[in-house]
């Protein structure tokens, strides 16, 4: 008996097997590779390789993108007033300076968390009718 990857890896083995079998060289290149053509079932190091550098690539690429908007709302007048109420916190309460950012922090996600809950209760509860 055989796992789903097995089967899979049998399908996989069959089709290039049938792609050796065709003599279809699109370009005319007797040299160039048929479809299917070296295909290692076994998944090798250097396509793990391959396919891990290309994850990581791709979301560097994406903290690029938000290191530039993270610089801009860092510039912001919303972000700029979180600061004062921080200064503000601490001044009043004692607060170090991480003290005050931490606690501003911390009570912004508390209130973030909670509403998302909330919505998704009230549309839990309205998708199964209550």
């Amino acid at each position: 008996m055989h796992s789903n990857f097995d089967n899979t890896r049998l399908q996989l083995q069959e089709i290039e097997s049938n792609s050796n079998n065709r003599n279809d060289n699109q370009n005319g290149n007797p040299n160039s590779p048929k479809p299917g053509a070296g295909y290692d079932a076994g998944f090798n190091e250097s396509w793990v390789s391959a396919f891990n550098t290309s994850l990581l690539t791709t979301r560097a690429n994406h903290i690029k993108d938000r290191s530039n908007e993270l610089g801009e709302l860092m510039q912001s007048a919303e972000f700029k007033s979180l600061l004062i109420a921080a200064q503000h916190l601490a001044h009043t309460q004692g607060y170090s300076k991480e003290e005050a950012t931490e606690r501003l922090i911390e009570i912004f996600r508390k209130i973030d968390f909670s509403w998302k809950q909330l919505v998704m209760n009230r549309g839990m509860k309205s998708l199964i009718g209550e």
